[in-house]
């Protein structure tokens, strides 16, 4: 009876976890993974994070089209905690919540981008894997809780191999196409996880790796050191004396603001018969980004005499000769990438003295007197974005503070930036008081 019961409740277990299980299928074209070099500088062969290993990046929170908007509350933003290997790699946590829509938005999120991918939803690795959820991943999971702890290694006409065991020793090792239900590594992976996920509120359960070339489109965008790799030059039969100075990037000035354009003397609603209100314009805009970097060039003489073929590919002063690398020079070269507004809000808000002008001085002459609504906002996007509103009725008199927030878009070599610009300040008036705070 005991037995049968436990069985049940072994099978109940595995259902839900194949339920949770995130099919896996890397993008075709991905550049080629060594799962050895990369997976080698992040895990431990007994499972554990080499967090010492590795460079902290924080954790980044960014608007992202392929996340839910929740009604009364907004849009979400995608979260990550990220890290830095020291070949230039980035490993990206995404939250439960990202992982879930990033699984289900695969291709918009960079989620099938990935060169490589580790996680606890059925554990998978290497270029072209896939998670296998079937009846022999059921067997395995049955013979890991109650079999004698032998290795159980299960290949699929597919080529794919299920194993137990030694699932981490395989993925140093540099194998291809693994599966694992229960590895006695897990543990220490999911205790490695957790530490991740206590420092940050957050529940973290899978690793997703991308190499340098691929670092403009992951969460923070590219680091001055993998920009560096990526300027790397292509090495020459004779190599360069001197290394040129590092790429950098100059981002693009934000600009953003607003301002009141009529009429001149805006009243509060009720004071004001033809209901004109204010008319407000907002804009924000952002200049290109300036990435800079450097080529080594050979530096080409014309010495005499011809070639070993006995041709002539240079003239110097009227005599044939050929072309000799005398020496190398660093040559400047940049790169203008356009940026836009991936979301901005132009807001006006009543500043705080005329609150509390309202709501003291002004109390006293009208009992009763509240602020009826002190804030106003309009949101858009666009590459040049400017907003326009006509007829804006304010009810509370004072002076109102105009400002425009946001974010950027980012570009191939920086992230999305976000900014807080003021306006230009306008009263409104109340007929009854000459001055207002």
């Amino acid at each position: 009876m005991f037995s049968r019961l436990r069985n049940l409740l072994a099978l109940l277990l595995v259902l839900s976890l194949l339920a949770h299980a995130i099919p896996v299928s890397a993008q075709e074209g991905n550049p080629p993974v060594d799962p050895n070099g990369a997976w080698g500088e992040v895990i431990n062969p007994n499972g554990s994070i080499n967090y010492d290993n590795l460079t902290d990046g924080g954790v980044v929170s960014q608007p992202a089209a392929w996340m839910p908007s929740i009604p009364l509350v907004g849009p979400l933003n995608a979260e990550y905690r990220v890290y830095y290997t020291p070949s230039g790699n980035t490993i990206v946590l995404p939250t439960a919540t990202t992982l879930f829509f990033m699984a289900a938005n695969s291709q918009e999120s960079g989620f099938d981008a990935a060169a490589s991918t580790l996680g606890t939803s059925g554990l998978s690795t290497a270029e072209g894997t896939n998670v296998f959820t079937g009846i022999a991943g059921l067997g395995l999971f049955f013979g890991s809780l109650f079999g004698n702890g032998s290795e159980v290694n299960i290949s699929l006409p597919s080529g794919q191999q299920i194993l137990s065991g030694t699932f981490f020793q395989q993925v140093l090792s540099g194998q291809q196409n693994l599966y694992a239900l229960g590895p006695g590594g897990l543990f220490n992976f999911l205790q490695s996880l957790s530490q991740a996920s206590i420092e940050d509120s957050s529940l973290y359960t899978y690793l997703l790796l991308y190499t340098p070339g691929q670092c403009a489109t992951v969460p923070g965008g590219c680091t001055p050191e993998q920009l560096a790799l990526l300027a790397t030059p292509v090495p020459t039969s004779t190599p360069p004396p001197s290394a040129c100075p590092a790429p950098s990037v100059k981002p693009g000035e934000i600009s953003a603001g607003g301002q009141d354009d009529w009429p001149p003397y805006p009243l509060v609603v009720g004071q004001d018969p033809d209901k004109n209100g204010v008319n407000l314009t907002f804009n924000a805009s952002v200049a290109p980004t300036i990435y800079t970097y450097y080529t080594q060039e050979p530096i080409e003489e014309c010495a005499a005499g011809p070639k070993a073929n006995g041709s002539y590919d240079c003239y110097n002063k009227g005599v044939g000769g050929h072309k000799v690398v005398t020496g190398y020079e660093c040559v400047q070269r940049t790169k203008t990438y356009p940026e836009c507004i991936d979301f901005a809000t132009g807001s006006i808000r009543l500043s705080d003295e005329s609150r509390d002008w309202i709501l003291n001085e002004l109390s006293i002459r009208y009992p009763g007197a509240y602020l009826h609504r002190p804030s106003f906002s309009f949101s858009g996007s666009g590459c040049s974005w400017s907003a326009s509103k006509k007829n804006v009725q304010v009810e509370d008199p004072g002076i109102w503070n105009i400002s425009v927030r946001g974010r950027t878009s980012g570009t191939p070599v920086s992230a999305p930036r976000g900014f807080n610009r003021a306006g230009t300040d306008f009263k409104v008036w109340l007929k009854e008081v000459v001055i207002v705070k």
